[in-house]
This record gives structure tokens, sequence and C-alpha cells, in this order.
């Protein structure tokens, strides 16, 4: 693959590394990106602290910001199979949201 046109960075210093080169490495390197985070981090998905009474709601709110950002790679990607699987799990999400919240 070819360097980030923006900094240079190759993405075998990524993979050996972990860090990423400017911001639009990123981008650059989408597809690659998931496999070496779940290497150095055990997961490609940043969870954070959050406090435990909270967290089912937040947690459920993060995830859907993060599959509508995952969304719009896809579109660019034209990868329109991939966008309507991440459109349900949205849908998912909601009505989970839904029912928690009558119960």
């Amino acid at each position: 693959m070819k360097p980030c046109p923006s900094c240079g960075s190759e993405l075998a210093v990524l993979a050996d590394h972990g860090r990423l080169g400017c911001p639009d490495c990123y981008r650059h390197f989408h597809g690659q990106l998931a496999a070496i985070l779940s290497k150095f981090h055990g997961s490609d998905a940043h969870v954070g602290m959050m406090p435990i009474s909270r967290s089912p709601e937040v947690h459920s709110r993060r995830e859907i910001a993060r599959f509508r950002s995952l969304i719009d790679l896809a579109v660019e990607r034209e990868d329109y199979e991939e966008a309507a699987r991440l459109r349900d799990q949205i849908e998912d999400l909601m009505l989970q949201q839904a029912r928690e919240a009558s119960s």
C-alpha cells in the first residue's frame, strides 16, 4: 500500500508501532486499521471510562454514533451492503433503547 499522502507514514510502521502519523492516516489506511488496532488494543473500538450507572445508555449512544461514522465511510467506498448492515444495527440499538426506556 502507498504511504499516507499527507505525512508519508507507511502501513508497516503503523503495524509495528501502533501509531498513526497524522489524522489523514485514518482515512488512507482505513481498510487495514481494524486488524492493526485489534492487535495492539484487543479491540478496534475505543470504549473509554464511564459511570457504571449510565453505562448501558451511554454505550448504546456511542455505538450508534460509531455506526453512523462507519456508514459514512462505507458510502465513501461505495460499499452499500455494509452501509445497509450498519443501518440495520443502528435500528436494532434504537429499538432496544426504546424498550429499555419503557420498562
